[in-house]
């Protein structure tokens, strides 16, 4: 669902990389040694950074520790030379995130680190920042993002892990035998390898950010909820995604989709432990073909979420939207505790123009939208509410003008997928005693990297990641955009300093603290950084608000209890308790 760009920086112009004298450092698994980069830019001209490359975390999770969590390695094979990047887990899709097949390998915990030469603050190590990637859980790999900008000039330390995802990552039976979420505890013992070991390279353990983009971002929040993390982060970003993404819920019945694969492999069984004991046999070549042939007829098989599987994920998010106001949590409370930094882009829908949103040269919202009605279980008989979303998002400046469909579209897709989820969990967070900071990306890069049509005046999915991670002189070649690279490095490095982004380096327009009155948040624009007010609350309010209660009903011969219309749209559909195929959207398009 959920697409991200992919970075590709032109080593050979930008770094000059050295493996015969390397930078080494001796950690408790023994001896690594990196390599030199030199990063170009404005001021000074060249800053020195030192890269390790492709460093294992795990026992490859292959064999009979497929569908397993990872283990984590006891000694590595010293020295051992960190100069080129690991391999790439296997991938499930298409799209610029794709890897080339002879890149890919279940062979793939590895980690990446850079750390600036400069020298941090006097008293303290430098400040670390873990990146996780995006890629709809299907795609993805921290070798797309070239850290050394981002370390060289925010002089933190970066690190970039790989994650299992696909089947690999995120198939679940529902039950013991593949719970699933393969792909976040790989995420958590990379966390845990950087608390053991990241001093050995100058970090500070107790100065740890995490952060990541779409599903990267979700993971983060995921991480975020899960109390035994406490201790090995202290910052989270997230970048146009959160926990109550609409697109990145568990995937419902997913035994089902587990057995079907297992029985197109010749792995039938109706036993889940039999079944997955099987798929361990199968080559990951042949178990990702089945799914791409099962999802020419079912989409479903060709998409994975974390799932609720009574440990790293006790609560599905949704329950946690209904329940945190009243009931204490420890995921809520844990997640509290941690500084926050979250926000979205100006037209995230872009990203899903095609995919989602029905027909791109439809005359009217209601033709456009026609697959976006029918997603979040607005049947086309429901005549009123298709009709409130269209009076919400019509441009009342030029009605009816059908050159204004299709950004109208992005809006709402945009805004129901992304900005609602993204105001959900601020609310949530600035009730507790961390900070919590939010923004608004609008721009878009001058050159286009997503294939994002021209007639999208801002900012598509994905597009402020070539502005973090400082793509200067490759994606990012005017005045304004070396500019923005800079307010938003400065921003992202002092925050996982600090916990501030205000400080110890002075940005241009000071970010203030996002709390539940004012909504306070910056807008990041080509001309101007600005302080505004109200966060996406006309959109929040018009989604969680007044469609939920639209939507309102009280079946309770087909559901377990009846809806609660107070909640939000994403709760009434996606709610857990409606796990037997006939209520929340299926309720809803039955009537």
């Amino acid at each position: 669902m959920a697409s991200i760009l992919q970075i590709v920086f032109y080593v050979g112009l930008y770094a000059a990389l050295s493996a015969a004298q390397g930078p080494s450092v001796t950690t408790f698994y023994g001896e690594i040694r990196g390599v030199y980069g030199k990063v170009m830019y404005t001021n000074p001209a060249l800053i020195t950074v030192h890269r390790y490359l492709g460093i294992p975390f795990a026992k490859p999770p292959v064999g009979d520790l497929r569908f397993r969590k990872p283990e984590p390695l006891t000694m590595l094979k010293t020295p051992y030379i960190a100069s080129a990047f690991g391999k790439t887990c296997p991938q499930l899709g298409d799209g610029i995130l794709l890897e080339p097949l002879e890149r890919q390998s279940e062979d793939c915990l590895f980690l990446n680190v850079v750390v600036p030469e400069r020298s941090p603050a006097s008293d303290k190590n430098h400040a670390v920042m873990v990146f996780f990637y995006g890629g709809g859980f299907t795609t993805g790999s921290s070798t797309t993002y070239d850290a050394q900008f981002l370390a060289a000039y925010g002089n933190v330390i970066i690190v970039t892990a790989n994650y299992r995802i696909g089947p690999f990552g995120f198939m679940s039976t529902e039950d013991e035998n593949c719970p699933g979420n393969f792909g976040l505890w790989d995420q958590r013992l990379a966390l845990q390898w950087v608390n053991s070991n990241i001093a050995s390279f100058g970090g500070d353990p107790n100065r740890v950010t995490i952060f990541g983009q779409s599903a990267g971002a979700v993971s983060c929040n995921y991480q975020a909820m899960y109390p035994p993390n406490r201790g090995l982060f202290q910052n989270v970003i997230t970048q146009s995604g959160t926990f109550s993404n609409t697109f990145n819920k568990p995937v419902p019945n997913a035994r089902k989709y587990a057995l079907r694969l297992a029985n197109q492999l010749g792995c039938a069984s109706d036993s889940t432990l039999d079944a997955v004991e099987c798929l361990r046999k199968v080559a990951w070549e042949d178990l990702n073909d089945a799914l791409v042939l099962l999802g020419k007829t079912d989409p479903t098989f060709t998409r994975f979420s974390p799932a609720v599987d009574g440990e790293l994920v006790k609560v599905h998010p949704l329950q946690l939207l209904d329940m945190y106001q009243n009931t204490y949590t420890e995921e809520v409370e844990f997640f509290r505790s941690l500084h926050y930094l979250n926000g979205v882009n100006q037209y995230e829908g872009a990203a899903s123009l095609f995919s989602t949103l029905g027909n791109p040269a439809a005359k009217n919202l209601e033709e456009a939208l026609s697959n976006f009605f029918y997603a979040i279980g607005v049947s086309p008989t429901r005549k009123a509410l298709v009709a409130a979303v269209v009076h919400e998002y019509e441009n009342w400046n030029r009605p009816f003008n059908t050159k204004e469909v299709q950004l109208q579209a992005v809006r709402i897709f945009g805004d129901f997928t992304y900005g609602v989820s993204a105001v959900q969990a601020l609310l949530m967070h600035e009730a507790g005693p961390a900070n919590s900071y939010a923004y608004r990306f609008m721009p878009k890069p001058s050159v286009n990297i997503l294939g994002t049509p021209d007639w999208v005046p801002g900012a598509n999915h994905g597009e402020e990641v070539v502005f973090v991670f400082a793509a200067v002189g490759v994606f990012l070649q005017q005045p304004w955009e070396v500019q923005m690279a800079t307010h938003l490095v400065t921003y992202w490095s002092n925050f996982a300093k600090t916990r501030n982004p205000n400080t110890p380096s002075t940005p241009s327009v000071m970010w203030p603290v996002y709390d539940k009155v004012n909504m306070t948040y910056i807008e990041l624009d080509k001309d101007a950084v600005t302080t505004k007010h109200y966060f996406l609350a006309k959109e929040h309010h018009f989604w969680n608000n007044f469609m939920a209660l639209s939507m309102e009903t009280t079946d309770s011969n087909k559901c377990d209890k009846p809806v609660v219309a107070a909640a939000s749209l994403m709760r009434y559909y996606l709610s857990p308790r409606w796990s037997d195929g006939r209520c929340g959207r299926d309720a809803v398009r039955s009537q």
